[in-house]
């Protein structure tokens, strides 16, 4: 296919600061991404430009006469017309800065003097998820309308040598509501890895056997690992001599040492990036929807269930045979991802061996089953829940009897509805 220039929009970039020297600095870096510039020399300016060109990204100065870089994002965010668009200030204030920026509403923040890779990163990364959520809204109506659990936490590895700096990394991570393994060496993290890819991996960018960076680029060369995000510590002076590695792949960097604001940002930012990735992958190359068979598990997938559900509830019909489903999940509180992965085969297994002749298990989510029952009536599935409890399963089950002609997607929404509502739950459509 041809695609010319004319075919892909550019993205605009509006760049606020009082000063021309760096305006014209700016300039000369940003130029090389492909974008469209604008330029204010004030807030007052910026407001205008913002009204007349609706810029995909603003860089915020907050020194500036009149409106500062507070108000003006503040106003940003404040409007249903421009709340979209990512903001990042930049400035050569202090931390009190950085507080109130966030409390402004502002996506990200950069200090002055700005540093060439920590700029087209940050620059880059908004652009991008700024892209994915406009594609992600463009076809939503060609994804499934019903949720069937909560986004579960964030499993992210610290590759880290120095003690102190990995646990203080580790305890703010947790204290952030994620889950954590670490890694003091390349080879324990390629150890951790094989066992199963975080969403995130926190490294530092110089490991006793070896470079960070050249670690990453190895890593994009395969498609599992490829959009893998990752979070780069580094000193100030690595980062002043481009010493922390190339920029493919959703990345950005840290300088150490730290405080917890701008690191649970720079993880934010990049597990936002991550999961649209993710997605995007699912749905582009059918990683998740189109295989009929979970690999972790062996249980069915949802692709499966949702085509099989139909065919089952046709030839039921024609048989004036009742049609059950069953929701199963399994929530159950473990140390670290990898425990979750062993909990999870484990109550596939378990599910697995009740089932009778014509039944099916599927998985449909990270920590969700459905059972799908032809033959099983509303007592049927009241006697199935309570047998399962009694042998032992400890997770959350509800069930719903599904009602002749219903179509797949109102049934599988209602039962996401019902599993949603607690443990034993039954309901009628």
């Amino acid at each position: 296919m041809n695609i010319s220039l004319g075919d892909i929009p550019l993205r605009t970039i509006l760049i606020v600061d009082d000063d021309a020297i760096v305006r014209r600095y700016l300039e000369a870096q940003l130029s090389r991404l492909g974008c469209r510039l604008a330029f204010a020399e004030d807030g007052v300016e910026a407001m205008v430009r913002i009204e007349e060109d609706r810029p995909d990204l603003v860089l915020l100065d907050i020194v500036m006469p009149g409106l500062d870089g507070f108000e003006v994002c503040r106003r940003i965010k404040g409007s249903l017309a421009t709340q979209h668009i990512p903001v990042i200030h930049f400035t050569s204030l202090g931390q009190e800065a950085k507080e109130r920026s966030f409390e402004a509403g502002a996506d990200d923040f950069l200090n002055k003097p700005l540093n060439i890779v920590e700029l087209r990163s940050r620059v880059r990364s908004h652009l991008l998820i700024q892209s994915l959520q406009e594609e992600l809204k463009a076809n939503q109506g060609m994804h499934r309308a019903w949720r069937w659990e909560e986004q579960p936490k964030a499993r992210i590895l610290a590759v880290i040598a120095d003690i102190d700096l990995r646990e203080w990394v580790v305890d703010k991570l947790r204290t952030q509501g994620h889950d954590v393994l670490w890694a003091d060496s390349l080879r324990a993290c390629l150890d951790s890895m094989g066992q199963g890819l975080p969403d995130l991996m926190v490294i530092d960018h110089q490991l006793p056997d070896g470079a960070a960076g050249d670690f990453v680029g190895h890593l994009r060369n395969f498609a599992k690992s490829r959009d893998l995000p990752v979070l780069m510590l580094c000193s100030r002076e690595a980062m002043e001599r481009k010493q922390v590695g190339g920029d493919a792949g959703p990345m950005d960097y840290l300088v150490v040492p730290t405080n917890g604001t701008e690191m649970r940002v720079r993880v934010d930012v990049l597990l936002r990036e991550g999961r649209l990735l993710a997605g995007r992958s699912a749905d582009r190359i059918g990683l998740e929807r189109d295989l009929l068979v979970d690999p972790p598990t062996g249980a069915y997938s949802e692709a499966f269930l949702e085509a099989h559900l139909t065919l089952v509830q046709g030839w039921l019909a024609k048989a004036h045979q009742p049609l059950s489903l069953l929701g199963a999940g399994c929530y159950q509180q473990v140390a670290g991802w990898l425990e979750a992965k062993e909990h999870m085969v484990r109550s596939a297994r378990f599910l697995s061996a009740g089932l009778r002749q014509g039944e099916a298990l599927c998985r449909v989510a990270d920590r969700t089953f459905v059972l799908l029952l032809p033959g099983t009536d509303a007592k049927g599935l009241e006697e199935r829940i309570q047998a399962l409890y009694k042998s032992g399963f400890t997770g959350t089950l509800a069930g719903l009897p599904v009602p002749p002609g219903a179509s797949a997607g109102t049934v599988l929404r209602g039962l996401a509805q019902v599993l949603q509502k607690g443990q034993g739950s039954t309901a009628i459509l």
